[in-house]
């Protein structure tokens, strides 16, 4: 080499004597480990290094993870949002035409051809036949017979549409149905819901009629309540008497010298 070279790499050498070269071994986050100097224009220069699989993964892993953990958790979350949301019934316009005179605290559901439509507050149904005369006069004589005797339940009227029968269909079956008698010992049929006239079905003769009629279907009524119950107390009676009053507002009844017993009793 030249002494007018060499004495350029001296000068050079001077002139950089503030600054070090480092030389380093360290793990990188890809994960090798080798030898890398900063050189004095600070260019990093590597020696080689293999790579650590497990540094390599971990590192991987933390840098994806929380990628792949958000996606999982986004999907959980939305399929718990689609269990638990039910989807909302479009109910037929013979449904909506019963809703419309329900009061806030009644509720409606539809199935296929049934109706059931229901109290939400619980109702007090009491056997009232037979009863003691003087306890129906004292309301305090009777409030205590209800609470011995009572049941807390919900009163619900299920209404069902069927083929249509003539009025004079209706009329002939009636007339045979009122021919079968019934006393205090009849027993009732064991069924949670019952027509207005369902004692008499014990007798072999008996065919359950319905309650209205409309243009295409007759409409059959039956309530949770026995005919031997009544409801305490007679404001929620009358409650419920209204209820059958206002689905009369909305049907042709079949026949008008029957209309619903009265559900209340006594003075409360």
């Amino acid at each position: 080499m030249s002494k007018q070279r060499l004495r350029e790499i001296r000068v050079g050498s001077d002139r950089n004597r503030h600054r070090t070269n480092r030389c380093t071994r360290v793990a990188t986050a890809w994960g090798t480990r080798g030898f890398y100097v900063e050189d004095p224009d600070d260019y990093i220069i590597g020696f080689g290094g293999r790579v650590n699989l497990n540094v390599a993964l971990l590192a991987y892993s933390m840098k994806y993870g929380w990628i792949v953990f958000s996606i999982f958790s986004l999907a959980m979350l939305s399929s718990c949002r689609h269990a638990t949301q039910q989807p909302s019934q479009t109910l037929s316009p013979f449904a909506v035409r019963i809703e419309s005179v329900l009061p806030p605290n009644w509720a409606l559901e539809e199935k296929g051809q049934e109706i059931m439509i229901g109290r939400q507050e619980p109702i007090t149904r009491y056997t009232c036949v037979a009863m003691d005369v003087s306890d129906l006069r004292n309301s305090d004589t009777l409030k205590q017979y209800v609470n011995a005797n009572g049941v807390t339940d919900r009163y619900e009227i299920r209404l069902r549409r069927a083929t249509l029968i003539n009025v004079s269909e209706f009329q002939r079956l009636k007339a045979v149905n009122d021919q079968i008698v019934v006393t205090k010992s009849t027993p009732l049929p064991n069924r949670k819901f019952l027509e207005d006239d369902a004692i008499r079905s014990f007798d072999s003769r008996y065919r359950e009629l319905p309650e209205y009629y409309d243009g295409s279907y007759s409409i059959y009524l039956e309530t949770n309540l026995g005919p031997y119950e009544c409801i305490y107390p007679n404001a929620v009676a009358r409650e419920c008497e209204g209820i059958r009053e206002k689905l009369d507002s909305l049907f042709n009844r079949y026949s008008s010298d029957t209309y619903p017993r009265t559900l209340g009793r006594g003075i409360d």
